[in-house]
């Protein structure tokens, strides 16, 4: 739990919120372009995002994520994101499960 207010606009006036980094690192010598992400929050699935990730080939992009939430208790979340790469594949990259821990 971080309280620290978000400049976005989702999250405008919550008080309860939580930040962290997802890493995105291209290890196969074809750039990639994230387009979409589908987050699930406390098990329910939510509307697919549209989003602009741009990963260099043999390169890696840090995207700063946060949560925000009317309750300070524990929630869990997890990002799957979707693109292509510059051979036009389609790309799905599943994050981990993480558990946003309630404020102390």
């Amino acid at each position: 739990w971080s309280g620290v207010p978000s400049p976005v606009s989702a999250c405008s006036g919550v008080a309860n919120t939580w930040y962290w980094d997802d890493v995105f690192t291209e290890t196969a010598g074809v750039a990639v372009t994230l387009t979409s992400r589908t987050p699930v929050r406390d098990g329910v699935q939510q509307q697919d995002v549209a989003i602009a990730i741009s990963v260099p080939a043999r390169g890696s992009f840090t995207n700063r994520m946060v949560f925000c939430g009317p309750t300070a208790t524990q929630h869990v979340v997890q990002n799957t994101f979707h693109g292509t790469d510059a051979n036009g594949h389609s790309i799905t990259a599943v994050g981990p499960t993480l558990t946003l821990l309630a404020k102390p």
